[in-house]
């Protein structure tokens, strides 16, 4: 609750969903009892449906009709796909050299040679993933794409980009590849070309994924409230096209979703569009994402049975009488408060109660000093306005001792700011907000977030015409529509 939510995005790649480019390669290499599930597999991880691989993969294990000629070809079917872990690597090691060993079939031994990669990568012996593919005098299509996209160094990697004669494959392996070793502006601009050329779904998906990288390159951690406008624009312009993905494909691609929730749980939602859809399709994606899914269930349906216990009693708080009257005899029968308690005082409780709070001298448990200065200074800026004139004085020295211990507004939730800053404008400290508020946002390419309507009130209410018409101008194109503005 106290600390910014989250960074931008943590994006849910996976490893080795672009295999699905190679599935007519390996299916054609399948033993018979595993041609339809190879084909199965390939179109799960390449929606980035693991869940319903694994449980294809473990439905046919579990029968035990699998022939022995055939248990290798399926450690490389799971492998090359991804779905194999430390263990079970382990175990199927000597298998998997072996195959590769003796197999005489050019392109049955590049599979294995491809399975081998992973498998190393997995028992994670990169350097030893590197030796078998560059020992190997003809290496063929599948192993190359693994090392392109898993062991390939950047000059490699952009070296094969500017070949004539590369494949959509192998140039998607090159992309996800660069986005690896974190060169995502050079993978941005290779995905945008590629998707000119190819046309096709996966060269969607790889762009979005660049340019959801690089941006996030750019945010150097802060809060979506605090970007400039030119990146609260890319982020709607993003959350517009994963929605129509997200439609056009029916909800059938997980990798939309794995960019989608990290967008909306860091925007708060922006877009009102792409949390619709993902709402929609909620079952899809679900499990991937347990926290933002439970917060969708409480706000869509009044579900809170999933969210975390400090959350799911802000929730109920705003419901239930009998519970605001619990917290608030907890509160006032206490010296000490933990940190979720004072909290949920502040945003649920009246004012009254916060000025006895602060007439008892009631602390805040914790060890973080910088938590403890905050939530002082919070309190007493949601005090009634029977402590104006106090205020005047004690929130000044209030905001210098959060400042002296080494404090930072940028680490802070930003639904607290906001709560800070509103109670300070209606307190009339106006240079109080502008003073912390003047750090945080973007004044030469500002956007009307919640953020900026409370630094327009204090620059208006406190005199400051000039700096307000300034700022005011340069949000005529984003706010003109409001009516705020």
């Amino acid at each position: 609750m106290f600390r910014r939510v989250r960074d931008f995005l943590q994006l849910h790649f996976g490893g080795g969903d672009n295999v699905a480019g190679n599935k007519y390669e390996l299916q054609d290499l399948m033993p018979d009892d595993l041609k339809e599930l190879s084909i199965a597999v390939f179109s799960d991880v390449g929606k980035g449906d693991v869940k319903s691989a694994r449980t294809r993969i473990h439905t046919i294990e579990s029968t035990g009709r699998l022939g022995k000629d055939s248990q290798p070809f399926l450690g490389a079917l799971k492998l090359i796909s991804g779905l194999i872990d430390r263990s079970e690597a382990e175990s199927i090691h000597p298998r998997i050299t072996r195959a590769y060993a003796d197999s005489k079939n050019p392109k049955v031994k590049d599979m294995f040679l491809a399975a081998l990669i992973r498998l190393r990568l997995v028992l994670s012996n990169e350097e030893s993933a590197i030796d078998a593919f560059k020992n190997e005098k003809h290496a063929g299509f599948l192993s190359r794409c693994q090392y392109l996209e898993f062991l390939a160094n950047k000059e490699e990697l952009k070296g094969e980009s500017n070949k004539p004669d590369i494949s959509d494959v192998e140039m998607l392996s090159v992309i996800r590849g660069l986005l690896r070793v974190e060169e995502s502006k050079v993978a941005l601009k290779i995905a945008g070309k590629a998707r000119n050329i190819y046309q096709n779904h996966d060269f969607e998906v790889v762009y979005l994924q660049a340019l959801c990288k690089e941006l996030n390159a750019g945010l150097g951690g802060r809060a979506f409230w605090f970007v400039e406008k030119s990146v609260k624009d890319q982020v709607l312009s993003i959350s517009t096209n994963l929605k129509k993905l997200i439609a056009d494909s029916e909800g059938q691609d997980k990798r939309f979703f794995n960019m989608a929730v990290p967008i909306l749980s860091y925007s708060a939602s922006a877009s009102q569009e792409l949390s619709d859809i993902c709402w929609k399709y909620i079952d899809k994606w679900k499990d991937d994402f347990r926290e933002f899914a439970a917060f969708l269930h409480a706000t869509e349906n009044k579900d809170y049975e999933a969210l975390e216990e400090d959350v799911k009693r802000n929730f109920l708080l705003f419901e239930s009488e009998p519970a605001r009257k619990e917290l608030k005899e907890k509160a006032l029968s206490e010296q000490q408060l933990e940190v979720v308690d004072a909290l949920l005082v502040i945003d649920a409780l009246d004012s009254n109660v916060i000025d006895r709070l602060i007439e008892n001298k009631v602390s805040v448990i914790s060890d973080d000093e910088e938590v403890v200065r905050f939530i002082e200074l919070l309190m007493h800026s949601a005090a009634s306005s029977d402590y104006k004139m106090k205020n005047k004085k004690i929130i000044p020295e209030l905001i210098q001792k959060f400042h002296d211990i080494g404090g930072d507004f940028h680490k802070i939730n930003p639904w607290l700011i906001v709560k800070l800053v509103s109670n300070l404008n209606r307190h009339e400290l106006y240079s109080e907000t502008c003073g912390i508020l003047g750090a945080l946002l973007p004044l030469e390419n500002p956007w009307l977030s919640p953020v900026m309507r409370e630094y327009l009130v204090a620059l208006y209410n406190g005199s400051q015409y000039r700096s307000f018409h300034k700022l005011l101008s340069k949000l005529h194109d984003d706010a003109q529509g409001s009516s705020f503005y």
